[in-house]
Protein backbone atom coordinates (compact mmCIF):
# COMPACT_ATOMS: atom_id res chain seq x y z
CA UNK A 1 0.00 0.00 0.00
CA UNK A 2 1.12 3.79 -0.94
CA UNK A 3 0.85 6.02 1.59
CA UNK A 4 -0.15 9.67 -0.21
CA UNK A 5 -1.56 12.84 -0.48
CA UNK A 6 -2.98 15.54 -2.95
CA UNK A 7 -0.22 18.43 -3.01
CA UNK A 8 -2.65 20.67 -4.51
CA UNK A 9 -3.39 21.53 -1.14
CA UNK A 10 -0.08 23.21 -0.49
CA UNK A 11 0.13 26.29 -2.63
CA UNK A 12 3.06 27.88 -0.59
CA UNK A 13 5.38 25.43 -2.74
CA UNK A 14 5.48 24.91 -6.11
CA UNK A 15 4.69 21.34 -7.35
CA UNK A 16 8.60 20.10 -7.49
CA UNK A 17 9.16 21.56 -4.19
CA UNK A 18 5.66 19.51 -2.74
CA UNK A 19 6.79 16.66 -4.37
CA UNK A 20 10.62 16.55 -2.49
CA UNK A 21 8.63 17.68 0.38
CA UNK A 22 6.46 15.32 0.79
CA UNK A 23 8.51 12.17 -0.11
CA UNK A 24 11.33 13.09 2.22
CA UNK A 25 8.31 13.08 4.99
CA UNK A 26 7.60 9.69 4.82
CA UNK A 27 4.93 9.69 1.70
CA UNK A 28 5.78 7.65 -1.18
CA UNK A 29 2.62 8.86 -3.49
CA UNK A 30 1.59 12.42 -4.67
CA UNK A 31 -1.29 13.26 -6.86
CA UNK A 32 -1.03 17.17 -8.62
CA UNK A 33 -4.19 18.27 -10.37
CA UNK A 34 -3.97 18.36 -14.03
CA UNK A 35 -4.34 22.03 -14.71
CA UNK A 36 -1.11 22.10 -12.48
CA UNK A 37 0.45 19.54 -14.07
CA UNK A 38 -0.27 21.44 -18.01
CA UNK A 39 1.29 24.42 -16.72
CA UNK A 40 4.67 22.25 -15.12
CA UNK A 41 4.63 20.66 -18.81
CA UNK A 42 4.75 23.66 -20.35
CA UNK A 43 7.73 24.85 -19.17
CA UNK A 44 10.91 22.15 -20.09
CA UNK A 45 12.97 23.31 -16.88
CA UNK A 46 10.08 22.36 -14.54
CA UNK A 47 8.96 18.93 -16.42
CA UNK A 48 12.69 18.06 -16.28
CA UNK A 49 12.71 18.70 -12.54
CA UNK A 50 9.61 17.31 -11.83
CA UNK A 51 10.66 14.19 -13.96
CA UNK A 52 14.38 14.38 -12.21
CA UNK A 53 12.63 14.83 -8.13
CA UNK A 54 10.20 11.78 -9.15
CA UNK A 55 12.71 9.28 -9.82
CA UNK A 56 15.40 10.38 -7.27
CA UNK A 57 12.31 10.06 -5.22
CA UNK A 58 11.05 7.11 -5.85
CA UNK A 59 7.53 8.28 -5.50
CA UNK A 60 4.26 7.86 -7.80
CA UNK A 61 2.76 10.63 -8.80
CA UNK A 62 -0.51 10.38 -10.40
CA UNK A 63 -2.65 13.25 -12.25
CA UNK A 64 -6.57 13.97 -11.55
CA UNK A 65 -7.90 15.54 -14.33
CA UNK A 66 -11.28 17.02 -15.00
CA UNK A 67 -12.98 15.11 -17.30
CA UNK A 68 -13.97 17.27 -20.21
CA UNK A 69 -17.90 17.53 -21.38
CA UNK A 70 -18.63 14.72 -24.17
CA UNK A 71 -20.71 16.52 -26.12
CA UNK A 72 -18.08 19.23 -27.14
CA UNK A 73 -15.73 17.33 -29.22
CA UNK A 74 -13.13 20.58 -28.99
CA UNK A 75 -13.26 19.99 -25.24
CA UNK A 76 -12.36 15.96 -25.74
CA UNK A 77 -9.71 16.93 -28.33
CA UNK A 78 -7.97 19.20 -25.65
CA UNK A 79 -8.41 16.48 -23.15
CA UNK A 80 -6.46 13.47 -24.97
CA UNK A 81 -3.68 16.41 -26.16
CA UNK A 82 -2.95 17.51 -22.63
CA UNK A 83 -3.28 13.42 -21.38
CA UNK A 84 -0.36 13.10 -24.00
Amino acid sequence: MKNGLAIWHYPHRNVVENVAFFADNGFDAVSVLGMHMDKVLLDEEKAEALAKTVMEKGVVLTVHHKLPKSHSEEAVLTFKAAIE
